[in-house]
């Protein structure tokens, strides 16, 4: 039943229940008894008989496959709701959806507060939580389920209170949208909903009046040969040399007005999703947070490929067939273009293991966008973000000749269209796949693939877009993370000049506190990445920013550097970086990362309280938007052929194991057939010995192929080694293989005895992958001296400067639900650093903090680490449920602490952790404890 109050929206309020009043009376308006009472400011729907959730129905779902029954328990005096998860449990965000809907449109203006009853049963989930989603109107407020926060509520339920707060603005609705969020959770039962009641809560007005205006800014003046840009003016490259031969006319105009920018002092401003997505809600505003302040579009319009499978457009969902989403991604492209705007397309894709099972498990009948795997027009469904699904070997199941590269070639012909949709009108992409390849966090990371298996399947992916596609309006953009401490570090996994137009890189400013290192950090990989484009000739950006504050980006209010984006381009514009990124506005209530308006009059606008400092930044003659870009069709510039013999391998992958014989297959482009070219792959040991060569037979344009007999295999030994493409006695190409070493017998409970990687640290680091903050290092290696037993320990050499981290991580997928401690040998260095225990365990982060525990802080003296999985918390989600049933990784790392009196600009500590026989046990232990070993 509805429950109202008066307050000071009184008079909007009466009318409302007013309506309510009529339809009760009425009888036939209403299939459902209401009742209501006014109490002092709420409006409350409590569930006293089954009646009152008649008008409650199944709203939906979102990546949610399982039962979602609506009924009313009598005991409780709640509404019930049946649910299961247990075929979405490793979804982060798999949304089941219950609606209540009205007569006829109801006035809720005023109300800033929403919260209800959750009731739930603790013992139906082994693993995950929940959150939930509100829609009512133009409302849409989303709030986790503090599961640690939850009370005793008798016969083994838990009750939670959930809060969620909204603006107070004016808000018409017919209907209420509740979202049960499932969060990595196998919850099979029900759920109870009670007491859902809207309030007004008096708040602080946390919006500011801008003080400052907008000077309008002098339009970049293109000529066929040269720039002006803020003052200066830059010759334009009448040649330019592009991985497309082919390349449209615009994209070479494209590529040397980038060029031209990046030697001014001016930066172009970009923005992802600019025209798609808000965090503000002014009355009359824009489609662009950054137009509501400035009157311009960013200048670099960050879309992403996920919006091709029918995310980010409200036109569009992942039911509509492809060829309509193509299109309607590449109209709302267009109308970024018309403004100005240059096009940067990101490519999240999805772990196509995942879209492989929902291909073979479909059923007549299924209709989720997590059951359906082919669409009514034969299209497969890519939808959903699985980008950090880790599991699977993807990147070798992709490449040609394996079991996933239909649907990997399927999503690129996607992408492939949406380029041609543009070509039509002369509209270039800057495209940047597989990024931030240097972590660990998407199943192309550094933990999942070695260098040259991440190389070879980039350089893939460019040849089959641009020679199997034809598409030729790309410029193509390498942009890992930032964790390179030297320009030898950043080429490590670059895929090479032939393959890469732009270099760039991305890096977040974490949790930002006056005095920080960001921007000194920020300055050092500008130069670092700035130095390779130099060398490499290439075009140059930071191609992803913003402000990371835990799970949100900007702060709604209390932010310590409110001149971040000044900040940023006093760092970025002296160097030749052509443009900086920042990414998405998802909502006030979720991560934005501008600031944006809330209300509008006249000339004057107010919203977020970094407002003057945006403005500071726009006014500034170095920073450029949409608007201010001017005409870069008018360069006159031509491409420059590529005339270098270069290729890769397409099989086999690099890292694999060889033991039988092996079927080899390169591509080799520029080779002149009438000439006398000598192909051919030569295998040779870890001493560089060659072996073998085995000459290569030409199958098609560009395609060249051998066999590697089990006998030519086996004369190499048992060693890792290497296979070279070699044209003309010159190696183009090189892979990894293990030659003759037979796969490790899998323990799933042991994580590292440190025994199996054949006495090679090569091999060791191709399974412990390593990662690290700005300024830091890791470097693991095998060691016989400090072990706990057998001949080898791990030793764990690290390099931290302050605010920095450093560790390795090995992919393991087991099951560990018959155990229920992780133990592990441990000779500390006594220096009192953060030393991190990982697990990653059903999409989550899981860690215990060994420093935290004085018998372990501060010694040097060896010892054996029992720890229960229930020491185990959630890194990001506080209410996460640990799920040794499905482990995913193991991570040891080292966060810097900063001693006391340390000067944070020049701290640096290098030292040695060593560990030994990290297993899952079956303890007795209720704590973490820790044993001496003598």
């Amino acid at each position: 039943m509805y429950r109202g109050g008066e307050n000071m929206f009184a008079k909007k309020i009466k009318r409302f229940y007013a309506v309510l009043l009529i339809c009760v009376m009425i009888g036939t308006l209403l299939p459902v008894k209401w009742t209501f009472a006014l109490d002092k400011e709420l409006l409350k729907f409590e569930f006293s008989s089954p009646d009152d959730i008649i008008s409650w129905t199944n709203g939906g779902s979102w990546e949610y496959s399982g039962r979602l029954d609506i009924g009313y328990d009598d005991v409780l005096k709640a509404m019930k709701v049946d649910l299961d998860y247990s075929n979405n449990a490793n979804a982060s965000w798999s949304e089941a959806k219950i609606a209540c809907s009205f007569p006829s449109e109801q006035d809720l203006s005023g109300y800033n507060q929403a919260s209800f009853d959750f009731i739930y049963d603790p013992a139906q989930m082994t693993k995950g939580s929940f959150a939930i989603k509100l829609v009512a109107g133009n409302k849409d407020a989303i709030s986790s389920v503090e599961l640690v926060n939850a009370q005793d509520y008798g016969n083994g339920l838990k009750k939670v209170t959930v809060v969620l707060e909204f603006k107070n603005d004016e808000n018409r609705v017919s209907d209420l949208i509740l979202g049960i969020v499932g969060q990595n959770t196998d919850y099979k039962g029900a759920v109870y909903i009670d007491n859902i009641t809207f309030a007004y809560k008096e708040v602080e007005d946390m919006y500011v009046v801008a003080t400052k205006s907008i000077i309008e800014q002098t339009p970049i003046a293109v000529n066929k040969d040269s720039i002006v840009a803020n003052g200066i003016t830059q010759k334009t490259p009448d040649k330019v040399k592009l991985v497309d031969d082919k390349a449209i006319k615009a994209t070479a105009q494209l590529y040397a007005y980038l060029e031209a920018i990046g030697k001014t002092d001016s930066v172009l401003f970009g923005h992802q999703n600019d025209i798609n997505h808000k965090a503000g809600s002014v009355s009359g505003g824009t489609e662009s947070d950054v137009k509501d302040i400035t009157g311009s579009i960013a200048a670099v319009y960050g879309v992403d490929s996920l919006s091709l499978t029918g995310a980010d457009f409200d036109s569009i969902s992942w039911e509509t067939p492809l060829a309509e989403r193509v299109a309607a991604v590449a109209e709302g492209t267009k109308k970024a273009v018309e403004q100005g705007a240059i096009v940067a397309l990101t490519s999240h894709m999805p772990n196509f293991e995942i879209i492989a099972k929902r291909v073979e498990n479909q059923k007549l009948g299924d209709h989720t966008s997590d059951t359906v795997g082919i669409l009514e027009d034969g299209s497969y469904n890519f939808s959903g973000y699985s980008s950090p699904v880790l599991t699977g070997d993807i990147v070798t199941r992709i490449m040609p000749g394996q079991d996933l590269n239909k649907y990997y070639t399927a999503y690129l012909d996607m992408i492939a269209a949406y380029a041609k949709a543009l070509e039509k009108d002369n509209i270039s992409v800057l495209f940047r796949p597989f990024h931030e390849n240097t972590g660990s966090w998407f199943w192309w990371g550094k933990a999942f693939c070695d260098a040259e298996a991440y190389k070879n399947l980039y350089r893939y992916t460019v040849e089959y877009l641009r020679d199997e596609k034809d598409v030729h309006n790309f410029i193509y953009v390498y942009g890992p993370g930032s964790e390179a401490n030297s320009v030898e570090d950043y080429e490590e996994r670059y895929p090479g000049d032939e393959y890469v137009d732009m270099v760039g890189f991305d890096m977040y400013h974490s949790q930002p506190a006056e005095g920080d290192l960001f921007i000194k950090n920020l300055k050092d990989q500008i130069n670092i990445v700035g130095t390779f484009a130099k060398q490499h000739n290439k075009l140059f950006a930071v191609t992803e920013t913003g402000v990371a504050n835990g799970n949100l980006a900007l702060l709604k209010t209390g932010n310590e550097r409110k001149d971040w984006f000044n900040e940023v381009l006093e760092a970025v514009a002296p160097s030749e970086a052509c443009y900086f990124l920042v990414w998405a506005n998802w909502g006030e209530d979720g991560a934005f990362y501008t600031p944006y308006v809330t209300s509008k009059a006249g000339n004057t606008i107010k919203g977020h309280e970094m407002l003057d400092y945006f403005i500071d930044f726009y006014n500034d003659g170095r920073s450029v938007f949409a608007k201010e870009m001017g005409d870069f069709s008018e360069i006159e510039v031509t491409v420059d052929s590529n005339d270098k013999v270069y290729g890769y391998f397409r099989s086999p992958v690099s890292g694999s194991y060889a033991l039988d014989t092996m079927d080899v297959e390169a591509s080799v482009f520029n080779i002149d057939d009438e000439s006398n070219t000598d192909v051919k792959f030569v295998a040779k040991n870890k001493a560089g010995d060659l072996i073998q060569e085995v000459p290569a037979i030409k199958k098609s344009d560009n395609r060249y192929s051998a066999q590697l007999t089990k006998e030519q295999i086996a004369q190499l030994g048992e060693t890792s080694g290497t296979l070279a493409l070699v044209v003309n006695d010159e190696v183009i190409s090189k892979i990894n293989l293990k030659y003759n070493m037979q796969k490790p017998v899998v323990d799933p409970f042991v994580i590292g005895s440190f025994e199996d990687y054949y006495g090679e640290d090569l091999i060791l680091r191709s399974v412990w992958n390593t990662g690290n903050g700005t300024g830091c290092t890791v470097e693991p290696s095998l060691s016989e001296t400090n072990k706990y037993a057998g001949q080898y320990g791990l030793e764990f050499k690290y390099k931290l400067i302050a605010g920095g981290y450093a560790g390795v991580v090995k992919t393991i997928e087991t099951d560990w639900s018959s155990k229920n401690a992780l133990q592990l040998w441990i000779l500390p260095d006594g220096k009192k650093q953060k030393v991190v225990i990982q697990v990653q365990s059903a999409g989550e982060a899981f860690e215990v903090y060994l420093n935290e525990y004085p018998e372990f802080n501060g010694s040097t003296e060896p010892m054996l680490v029992t720890i229960p999985f229930s020491s185990f918390a959630g890194r990001d989600n506080k209410n996460a449920i640990f799920d040794p049933s499905n482990i995913q990784s193991f991570g040891l790392w080292c966060n810097a602490i900063l001693p006391e009196g340390a000067d944070s600009q020049i701290f640096v500590l290098e030292s040695v952790i060593y560990y030994d026989e990290i297993k899952a046990v079956t303890s007795d232990v209720a704590k973490v404890t820790f044993t001496p070993i003598n």
